[in-house]
Protein backbone atom coordinates (compact mmCIF):
# COMPACT_ATOMS: atom_id res chain seq x y z
CA UNK A 1 0.00 0.00 0.00
CA UNK A 2 2.89 2.29 0.62
CA UNK A 3 4.45 1.65 -2.27
CA UNK A 4 1.23 2.75 -4.56
CA UNK A 5 0.91 5.87 -2.29
CA UNK A 6 4.57 6.60 -3.18
CA UNK A 7 4.28 6.03 -6.95
CA UNK A 8 0.47 8.13 -7.01
CA UNK A 9 2.63 10.79 -5.08
CA UNK A 10 5.43 10.82 -7.60
CA UNK A 11 3.16 10.92 -10.55
CA UNK A 12 0.85 14.03 -8.89
CA UNK A 13 4.25 15.70 -8.10
CA UNK A 14 5.63 15.00 -11.81
CA UNK A 15 2.61 15.87 -13.99
CA UNK A 16 2.14 19.62 -12.18
CA UNK A 17 5.34 20.11 -12.97
CA UNK A 18 4.96 19.66 -15.89
CA UNK A 19 1.61 21.67 -16.19
CA UNK A 20 4.06 24.56 -14.80
CA UNK A 21 6.24 24.12 -17.67
CA UNK A 22 3.68 23.91 -20.24
CA UNK A 23 1.54 26.55 -18.84
CA UNK A 24 1.40 29.29 -22.07
CA UNK A 25 4.84 27.86 -23.52
CA UNK A 26 7.02 29.12 -20.55
CA UNK A 27 9.14 27.26 -18.39
CA UNK A 28 8.58 28.91 -14.57
CA UNK A 29 11.07 27.45 -12.47
CA UNK A 30 13.42 29.16 -10.63
CA UNK A 31 16.53 29.42 -12.67
CA UNK A 32 15.07 27.79 -15.55
CA UNK A 33 15.46 29.14 -19.50
CA UNK A 34 12.50 31.40 -19.39
CA UNK A 35 13.90 33.49 -16.27
CA UNK A 36 16.91 35.20 -18.41
CA UNK A 37 15.58 37.75 -21.40
CA UNK A 38 17.01 36.38 -24.34
CA UNK A 39 17.20 39.89 -25.87
CA UNK A 40 20.07 42.10 -26.59
CA UNK A 41 21.05 43.95 -23.92
CA UNK A 42 22.22 47.93 -24.07
CA UNK A 43 25.95 46.40 -24.15
CA UNK A 44 25.54 44.11 -27.26
CA UNK A 45 23.43 46.69 -28.87
CA UNK A 46 25.92 48.50 -32.11
CA UNK A 47 24.95 52.28 -32.19
CA UNK A 48 23.44 52.97 -35.30
CA UNK A 49 24.55 55.81 -37.92
CA UNK A 50 21.54 57.16 -39.03
CA UNK A 51 23.50 59.62 -41.53
CA UNK A 52 25.25 56.35 -43.16
CA UNK A 53 22.29 54.70 -43.33
CA UNK A 54 20.52 57.68 -44.63
CA UNK A 55 23.40 58.00 -47.33
CA UNK A 56 23.36 54.88 -48.79
CA UNK A 57 19.55 54.58 -49.09
CA UNK A 58 20.17 57.98 -51.41
CA UNK A 59 23.01 56.23 -52.93
CA UNK A 60 21.23 53.42 -54.25
CA UNK A 61 17.52 55.09 -55.03
CA UNK A 62 19.75 58.35 -56.67
CA UNK A 63 22.87 57.09 -58.39
CA UNK A 64 24.96 59.48 -56.71
CA UNK A 65 28.62 60.50 -57.68
CA UNK A 66 31.36 60.99 -55.22
CA UNK A 67 31.00 64.57 -55.23
CA UNK A 68 27.06 64.54 -54.74
CA UNK A 69 27.74 61.92 -52.01
CA UNK A 70 30.55 63.82 -50.06
CA UNK A 71 28.06 67.12 -50.19
CA UNK A 72 24.98 65.16 -49.04
CA UNK A 73 26.76 63.49 -45.89
CA UNK A 74 27.74 66.97 -44.90
CA UNK A 75 24.10 68.58 -44.77
CA UNK A 76 22.79 64.94 -43.17
CA UNK A 77 25.63 65.40 -40.70
CA UNK A 78 25.02 68.97 -39.74
CA UNK A 79 21.36 67.99 -39.65
CA UNK A 80 21.74 65.35 -37.27
CA UNK A 81 24.07 67.54 -34.93
CA UNK A 82 21.42 69.69 -34.26
CA UNK A 83 18.58 67.54 -34.24
CA UNK A 84 20.98 65.67 -31.45
CA UNK A 85 21.60 69.17 -29.70
CA UNK A 86 17.76 70.09 -29.28
CA UNK A 87 17.24 66.90 -27.53
CA UNK A 88 19.01 68.47 -24.74
CA UNK A 89 17.83 71.60 -25.14
CA UNK A 90 14.82 73.32 -22.50
CA UNK A 91 12.32 73.96 -24.98
CA UNK A 92 8.56 73.17 -25.94
CA UNK A 93 7.94 70.46 -28.33
CA UNK A 94 6.12 72.59 -30.67
CA UNK A 95 9.99 74.41 -30.88
CA UNK A 96 11.64 71.86 -31.10
CA UNK A 97 9.60 70.70 -34.13
CA UNK A 98 9.57 74.12 -35.51
CA UNK A 99 13.87 74.46 -35.45
CA UNK A 100 13.96 70.92 -37.02
CA UNK A 101 11.94 71.31 -39.81
CA UNK A 102 13.97 74.71 -40.72
CA UNK A 103 16.90 72.50 -40.27
CA UNK A 104 15.16 69.82 -42.62
CA UNK A 105 14.86 72.73 -45.16
CA UNK A 106 18.08 73.85 -45.11
CA UNK A 107 19.34 70.42 -45.69
CA UNK A 108 16.61 69.79 -48.50
CA UNK A 109 17.72 73.03 -49.99
CA UNK A 110 21.87 71.69 -50.20
CA UNK A 111 20.92 68.35 -51.59
CA UNK A 112 18.71 69.49 -53.84
CA UNK A 113 21.53 72.18 -55.33
CA UNK A 114 23.67 69.35 -56.20
CA UNK A 115 21.46 66.69 -57.87
CA UNK A 116 20.48 66.92 -61.52
CA UNK A 117 17.02 66.87 -63.15
CA UNK A 118 16.46 63.01 -63.00
CA UNK A 119 17.86 62.74 -59.49
CA UNK A 120 15.54 65.71 -58.38
CA UNK A 121 12.27 63.80 -59.30
CA UNK A 122 13.29 60.74 -57.66
CA UNK A 123 14.06 62.49 -54.71
CA UNK A 124 11.00 64.45 -54.63
CA UNK A 125 9.13 60.95 -55.23
CA UNK A 126 11.49 59.72 -52.04
CA UNK A 127 10.10 62.50 -49.92
CA UNK A 128 6.49 62.04 -51.02
CA UNK A 129 6.31 58.71 -49.69
CA UNK A 130 7.99 59.47 -46.60
CA UNK A 131 6.00 61.74 -46.01
CA UNK A 132 2.92 59.00 -47.04
CA UNK A 133 3.94 56.65 -44.97
CA UNK A 134 4.23 59.14 -41.49
CA UNK A 135 0.45 60.10 -42.30
CA UNK A 136 -0.47 56.28 -42.66
CA UNK A 137 1.39 55.87 -39.26
CA UNK A 138 -0.68 58.91 -37.62
CA UNK A 139 2.41 60.98 -37.60
CA UNK A 140 0.73 63.37 -40.20
CA UNK A 141 0.03 66.66 -39.46
CA UNK A 142 -4.02 67.77 -40.06
CA UNK A 143 -3.95 71.14 -41.84
CA UNK A 144 -5.66 74.05 -39.97
CA UNK A 145 -8.24 74.47 -42.90
CA UNK A 146 -9.95 70.97 -42.04
CA UNK A 147 -12.79 71.24 -39.37
CA UNK A 148 -13.10 68.75 -36.16
CA UNK A 149 -15.60 66.09 -36.78
CA UNK A 150 -17.99 68.01 -34.06
CA UNK A 151 -20.57 64.68 -34.16
CA UNK A 152 -18.99 62.53 -31.84
CA UNK A 153 -18.49 64.99 -29.57
CA UNK A 154 -22.18 66.45 -29.78
CA UNK A 155 -23.72 62.27 -29.17
CA UNK A 156 -21.50 62.19 -26.51
CA UNK A 157 -23.15 65.08 -24.60
CA UNK A 158 -26.16 64.08 -25.62
CA UNK A 159 -25.81 60.73 -23.85
CA UNK A 160 -25.36 62.59 -20.46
Amino acid sequence: MKRIAYTLFLVLVACSTQAQIRNYGMDRRIGGPGSVPSGPTNRERKPVDYVQLSLDRMETNLKLDALQKAVIKEALNDYYKVATALQTEDLPAEGKYEKLKKEAEKMDKRIIEILNAEQKAKYAEMKAKKAEKGKKKGKGKKSEEEEPDLTKLDSLMMAQ
